[in-house]
């Protein structure tokens, strides 16, 4: 499973960016994805709260930002091999402040079944002695790579030994109560989210993806930020979030 981590750094109007990007080489970063700028409008105090891991409530000060539709660009081809960005921004522009957003994509390593070394120490466990009895972790939802991974899992590990003529007997019987997956990831993401996006919707989702974490992954995720991005159009953005929801 994979997750879309944010940064974001303030420059003032008519101001400059000169440097690396924010959340380059970070730990909790990943590959990079893209890189994009938009003006800030408007800032509006609110506080909004997570459920990270069932627990909580967790509040937080944050803020509602409103950026400016027709400001916003994708600037990921101006970024360098090693995370550097040049931009100078104009000094007549009616707003706050410029920021610039990076994007970037990694695993999360979330387990849907928790491997022994996360159970209670006192309750004795069967050794691991192979990957298949050390938890399960979470595969992407989104891809045909993660549909390929679990459909070989089921071919190799599980429907021998008379195990598939017997699912075929009562395996219209099975029933899922809910999955769970998204409780460790910030928004829903696959690496080929932004391709396929454009293929289905007709434009781009870069310049917009500060706007697409409201509540997209699961009730319990974390917060990617205290702060919430709208945009000035009459919607305040929700037909692009729509359009991300449609393509998921």
């Amino acid at each position: 499973m994979w997750d879309l981590w944010p940064f974001n750094v303030s420059v003032p109007i008519g101001g400059s960016f000169n440097g690396t990007l924010p959340g380059w080489n970070s730990v909790i970063g990943g590959e990079f994805v893209a890189a994009t700028t938009g003006l800030v409008a408007s800032r509006t105090p609110e506080t909004f709260y997570a459920l990270p891991a069932w627990e909580g409530p967790i509040f937080y000060n944050g803020s509602e930002l409103t950026l400016v539709a027709s400001s916003l660009k994708d600037v990921t081809a101006q970024v360098d091999a090693d995370g550097h960005l040049s931009l100078q921004f104009p000094s007549n522009a009616e707003g706050l402040e410029y920021q610039v957003f990076a994007f970037y994509q990694n695993q999360t390593n979330y387990h849907e079944q928790a491997p022994p070394g996360y159970v209670n120490a006192s309750v004795s466990q069967s050794p691991v002695t192979s990957f298949r009895e050390n938890g399960s972790w979470v595969v992407d939802h989104f891809s045909l790579l993660g549909a390929q991974l679990v459909i070989d899992f089921w071919e190799d590990y599980l429907l021998g030994n008379g195990s598939r003529e017997l699912i075929q007997q009562v395996g219209n019987y099975a029933w899922e109560d809910s999955q769970e997956f998204g409780a460790g990831t910030l928004v829903w993401w696959t690496p080929q989210l932004l391709d396929a996006f454009r293929n289905s919707r007709g434009y781009d989702l870069t310049k917009y993806l500060p706007l697409i974490y409201q509540y997209n992954a699961e009730a319990p995720a974390p917060l990617a930020s205290p702060d919430r991005y709208y945009t000035n159009e009459g919607d305040k953005g929700q037909a692009h979030i729509n359009d991300y929801w449609q393509t998921v």
